[in-house]
């Protein structure tokens, strides 16, 4: 008698002519099945003789981006990332720089959505004109979801449409197949490893659920998408159509499918929660293909739900693991003949730890291990640990896998009855529970534990027509598992490598300076501009150093500097012009990342020297122009010490785009020289008035000055300087209250004595003053003690009385820039 689960199978594959007289012997034996099955025009119709069908294609296809003329249509169910299937690639626009991608993502559609599309792993958006984020503006997708009939996927808006290629055109519509056209513009910098390697996320095909009421099975237009794995396998089992055309899946017609076995396990998946969330239950997830065997394909879906398929008769049934009711009981009396037990695997391919393997979204939709579920009282019994993989290819959540690797350890250690019954258990059909209490003398132990008080489920079933005797097959039924195995929990692992480095994007570098220099060399000026820093990033190959004169100009390359290099000198630059650096990083990856592009930095003339008379404390210079160094102030001032070269310097300009500088005058210590006195440079500033000659004065103005002045003495390299210094400064009566003129410097500094001596000298200093009459005023910067003073026309008369009122201090500044 033929075998009901070859039946099954037969469900699933193609008719050949070797397998008709099979079926039509069957049906000459078993009329009474028959007679209720449409096997004309459903795939029934199959090679029930063929061989043990084909696996699924391996779970990495899924994400595989492959161009192969000889697979079969891609269909993706629940929520899911699928790398896709190129059905047109060719190259357009001038000298091809563009690539087309026609890339077919499922068929069966409609789909529900297309969420993200993924390059290299990595999320990216798509902009105006179908711009794909984060690619330097080399690429570009549009998208269809599938719909039937359906117009041609459209051409990226954002490109011409004259670069289009012109082997698509507007009749390959390739309707109900979701698809996506993706380009790409040729760039080794944005492409450095070739084509990115795609992914499309997205919920995909809608089924009909017939729990809701508002979904019609002849209108696919009220189905819905799902995650369940049952009424995906429901629709699987019926097919996807297109135009009447079988597109996808079985074909079978719904008379022929036990429509409550469905109905029964997709209420058990919703039930079994993976999370304390309720909305988190046992889902499906995955893609196959339309070349894939279905019997397969079935049993993966269905895997996902803890369930199986089989036959009740001739129509397409499941099983599915969930606590069970007896329905009744079967005793001794119902017995035809003998009783066959026997585990339903062998003690030596017993499990009692199972490693799953399922798809996980959290590394990037790859098929990863999960951590190991283990029956302790198992490998007690066995008195080792037996461990072995087990895929669940439509599974996306770590414990549902580990629930479900837990149902198959479990399982595996139940019994299987054989046994023959009178036709009062005809009415009862695979996936039913019944308790099984046969008492007999004899019985061997094994046979007993599985016959006596015992659930069993019934597996198969099979009806003599002639004397409806009914032979079952049935598992026994371990209430406690199902405890176990839904209280299971279990993580994937951190997986090294799944997670892609990021290839596209490259921070730009940091710490970078850009400093312009001045060198006169022979009295040639050179400009140039001194790039300095170091790298901070691991993966650099080459420094790329650029540079433009102008923001809107394109960049230039300077030189490419290796990882280690600090720094590099840009030369034969425009004077008096402002020129901008970037920095960037190429990487191990070919990668070429973002600019750190630094502050306008100018070039320029080398001025002379700037000098500036009667500077006051916190006047601001204003050089009229943007120096293209950085310049030292120096102060000729009464208050310092005047070293050999006659100048001391002040302070240096520290900020390059400086116009201008606010100089302090008073305070100031001479560069490289130390006071020796506890009181430092002495700043007795005194504001003198004194009476004008008249016009008819003999003298004609010319005044004198004497004072008497203890010199401050300074510690050099060279031995003890004392200095006495008095610095004249006159205005003209009705002048700017600044316009004073500087008349010149008395007295001087002398290098005899000895440290910490103090030296009491006499000093006359005359200055010729014009004649302006009315009252004028005198300011003295000096250096030293003054300890007396007097003013007189010329060597004759005496001179007015002093009056300290104010502190006056005027210096000559001169403003040099610093050459490298």
């Amino acid at each position: 008698m033929a075998d009901p689960v070859s039946i099954a199978v037969a469900a699933f594959t193609w008719v050949t002519t070797t397998a008709l007289p099979a079926i039509a012997t069957f049906a000459a034996a078993h009329p009474i099945l028959w007679a209720g099955a449409k096997f004309a025009g459903s795939m029934l119709l199959s090679s029930i003789l063929a061989p043990k069908p084909p696996k699924m294609e391996g779970p990495g296809t899924q994400l595989a981006f492959k161009a192969d003329l000889g697979a079969g249509l891609p269909v993706a169910v629940g929520r899911t990332a699928v790398g896709g299937n190129i059905v047109h690639q060719y190259p357009s626009g001038a000298k091809n720089k563009y690539m087309s991608f026609i890339v077919a993502l499922c068929a069966a559609g409609p789909v529900e959505a297309i969420e993200t599309f993924y390059a290299n792993r990595t999320a990216t958006s798509l902009g105006a004109g179908g711009l794909a984020s984060g690619w330097g503006g080399k690429m570009w997708q549009t998208q269809t979801l599938g719909v039937s009939p359906e117009t041609a996927i459209a051409w990226p808006s954002g490109l011409s449409y004259g670069d289009r290629p012109t082997h698509w055109t507007s009749d390959h519509k390739v309707s109900g197949v979701a698809k996506a056209w993706w380009v790409l513009d040729y760039d080794p910098d944005a492409y450095p490893s070739g084509v990115p390697q795609p992914m499309w996320l997205g919920k995909w095909v809608r089924c009909w659920d017939p729990r809701d009421e508002a979904q019609d099975l002849g209108d696919p237009q009220t189905w819905a998408w799902t995650e369940n794995p049952y009424v995906i396998g429901l629709q699987f089992c019926l097919g996807w159509f297109q135009n009447g055309k079988r597109v996808a899946g079985a074909g079978i017609d719904l008379d022929m499918i036990d429509l409550a076995s469905f109905v029964e396990g997709a209420n058990i998946a919703d039930a079994n929660l993976v999370s304390e969330d309720p909305d988190l239950s046992w889902t499906c997830g995955g893609q196959f293909s339309t070349r894939d065997s279905k019997w397969q394909v079935l049993k993966s879906i269905l895997q996902a739900g803890g369930g199986r398929p089989s036959m009740t008769g001739a129509r397409v049934s499941c099983i599915v693991n969930a606590p069970r009711t007896s329905l009744a009981q079967m005793e001794a009396g119902d017995i035809l003949g003998a009783i066959s037990v026997k585990a339903v695997r062998s003690r030596r391919d017993r499990i009692n730890s199972v490693t799953p393997r399922f798809r996980s979204p959290e590394h990037d939709w790859q098929v990863v291990a999960a951590s190991p579920v283990t029956k302790s009282d198992y490998v007690d019994a066995d008195g080792e640990l037996r461990s072995r993989e087990i895929d669940y290819p439509f599974v996306q959540n770590a414990r549902q896998a580990a629930q479900l690797a837990a149902y198959d350890i479990a399982n595996g250690r139940e019994l299987e009855i054989s046994l023959t019954c009178g036709p009062k258990w005809m009415g009862y059909r695979p996936g039913d529970c019944i308790r099984v209490h046969v008492e007999a003398a004899g019985l061997s132990e094994v046979v007993e534990e599985a016959v006596v008080g015992r659930k069993a489920i019934i597996t198969s079933r099979q009806i003599d027509p002639q004397t409806g005797a009914v032979s079952m097959t049935l598992i026994t039924e371990t209430e406690a598992k199902h405890d176990w195995a839904l209280g299971q929990e279990a993580a994937a692992p951190v997986i090294p490598g799944l997670s892609l480095p990021d290839f596209a994007n490259v921070d730009a570098p940091t710490g970078w300076t850009a400093t312009p220099v001045v060198e006169s060399n022979g009295g040639v000026t050179a400009l140039s501009i001194q790039v300095a820093g170091a790298n901070d990033n691991p993966f650099t190959t080459e420094i790329i150093v650029e540079y433009r004169s102008d923001s809107g100009d394109p960049w230039k390359v300077w030189t490419l500097l290796s990882p280690r290099a600090t720094g590099t000198v840009i030369t034969g630059l425009v004077g008096l012009t402002p020129y901008e650096v970037a920095i960037s990083y190429r990487t191990v990856y070919g990668v070429v990342g973002a600019r750190q592009e630094l502050d306008a930095v100018f070039t320029g003339e080398v001025p002379g020297d700037m000098v500036f008379d009667n500077v006051s404390d916190g006047d601001t210079l204003d050089f009229g122009k943007v120096l293209p160094a950085l310049p030292e102030v120096y102060i000729d001032a009464a208050n310092c010490i005047v070293p050999a070269s006659g100048e001391a310097r002040h302070n240096t300009v520290t900020a390059l785009s400086t116009s201008s500088v606010t100089v302090s005058i008073k305070n100031t210590t001479p560069s490289g020289l130390t006071a020796q006195s506890a009181s430092g440079v002495q700043e007795v500033d005194l504001n003198w008035y004194i009476d004008k000659p008249t016009a008819d004065d003999a003298q004609g103005g010319v005044y004198a000055f004497s004072a008497t002045m203890t010199p401050a003495a300074f510690s050099t390299p060279g031995g003890t300087i004392y200095s006495a210094v008095v610095d004249v400064y006159y205005r003209v009566s009705g002048s700017a209250p600044n316009a004073w003129i500087y008349a010149g410097r008395m007295g001087g500094q002398q290098a005899n004595g000895s440290a910490g001596t103090v030296v009491s000298r006499q000093m006359t200093i005359t200055g010729a003053i014009g004649q302006d009459g009315g009252k004028e005023f005198f300011y003295v910067a000096h250096q030293g003690t003054i300890s007396a003073l007097s003013v007189g026309y010329d060597t004759i008369g005496s001179g007015s009385a002093v009056s300290a009122t104010d502190t006056y201090h005027k210096a000559r500044v001169t403003v040099r820039p610093k050459l490298a």
